[in-house]
Parts: structure tokens; sequence; C-alpha cells
């Protein structure tokens, strides 16, 4: 099996020094590449192709949700996460729109980190629980703002979800990977990746992120 391909980036070498330290410790990991700023981000995933990034917000010049964009575009197969250092920044809601697969404090373990390296890279996306209420409840806002405006189409309400699709949403609005989901309900990897597909598609939305806000909105889990 290869490596996962991670690129770090962020403007303090002390922290760019402490996730390679963590990461090269694995042996599944490889850390292909690290940048201080946006620019140099872009240029290094174009060139590289790394399966992760580790993305800081705060960045110099291009900030990290213009470089999360311009990453995607020149490396689509790469798995952006967000790193902050609080779980109200507002460019959280931002980072979502540009299709970041995690959102992460700095504050966390380093077991945490490599969870989410290792979740994103096989094409999950992952909200630690400590932001997880932040982003619910900036979305479910701008949601209702434009279900309100005239000719807005109804959201789905999830009546049509089974009560195992009910139980896999209720794990991921806590934030489980779906390798998590699956250990806890005994179930196959496998069969955790149907029934999310099925459940996005119940509920209308695109994304885990998407399907988070419309369950918390609509009262399917608490």
């Amino acid at each position: 099996m290869k490596p996962i391909k991670v690129l770090l980036v962020d403007d303090h070498a002390v922290l760019r020094d402490g996730l390679r330290s963590i990461l090269q410790m694995e042996p599944d990991i490889v850390v292909v590449g690290e940048a201080e700023n946006g620019e140099e981000a872009i240029r290094q995933a174009e060139q590289l192709q790394p399966n992760v990034v580790l993305m800081d917000l705060c960045l110099p010049g291009i900030d990290g949700i213009e470089a999360t964009r311009r990453v995607k575009l020149v490396c689509p197969g790469a798995a952006v996460i967000i790193l902050t250092m609080h779980d109200d920044d507002a460019l959280l809601f931002s980072a979502i729109r540009e299709r970041a697969a995690g959102y992460l404090l700095k504050t966390l373990p380093s077991a945490e980190v490599v969870r989410a390296v290792r979740a994103t890279a096989r094409g999950e996306s992952l909200v630690h629980p400590a932001m997880a209420r932040k982003l619910i409840e900036g979305f479910a806002n701008l949601s209702r703002a434009r279900d309100a405006q005239p000719g807005a189409a109804p959201a789905a309400d999830g009546n049509e979800l089974t009560p195992r699709e009910k139980d896999v949403l209720e794990l991921l609005v806590k934030g489980e990977s779906n390798r998590e989901i699956a250990q806890h309900l005994y179930l196959s990897d496998k069969t955790v990746k149907q029934h999310m597909t099925k459940i996005l598609r119940k509920l209308g939305v695109r994304s885990r992120s998407q399907a988070i806000i419309r369950a918390v909105r609509s009262g399917l889990v608490k």
C-alpha cells in the first residue's frame, strides 16, 4: 500500500516541525513538503500532488481559504484539513464552501491529527466535535435565510430515513468517521459508505457537513 503523502502549510516553523515529527512516526504517512504561505502551498501542491494538505487558516499573503480553493484546482485529489487555534473562527464557514475535508484545532492530541489524516485520505470528511456545533449553527442560520427567500425549495426533512440510517446519521453528527461508525454499529466500512450515500440523497444534500446541518436543523438528531 502506498503511503499517504502529506503537505504541511503553516507560517510557524515550530508548528510545522511538531506536525512533521508526529506524522513521520507513522509507517503509512510521509511528509512530502512544507510551505509557510499560501503561494508556496499552491506551487508545492501542484508539483508534489499530495493526498492530504494540513492547511493553516491565517497565512501571510493568500490566506488559507483562498489557498484551499486554488490547491483544489491544481491538485483535485488532495483532501485539505483546515487547522485553526479557535473553534469559533468565522473563516471556517468559508472553508466548508471551498470543500475542505476536515476542520481541526491545533491544540488537539497528536493521535487525533493522525486519525484525521488517515480518515480524509480514505475520502471521508472530519469535523472535530469541539467545532461541529459552531459550524452547524452558522450554516443553519444561512440556510434559514436562504429558505425564507420567495420561491425557495422546501428542505428535505429526512422522513424517508430508515432506523439504521438514523443511527449512522447520529454518529456522523457526533464527529465520528466512517470507520468509527462501522465499529460502533458492527457494520462493514462498505455498508456504512452505502448508508452514507443514501442519507445524502434522502436529505437532498451533497456533503457530510451539509448532512450534519440538515439533521440538526430538522430535529433528526439532538
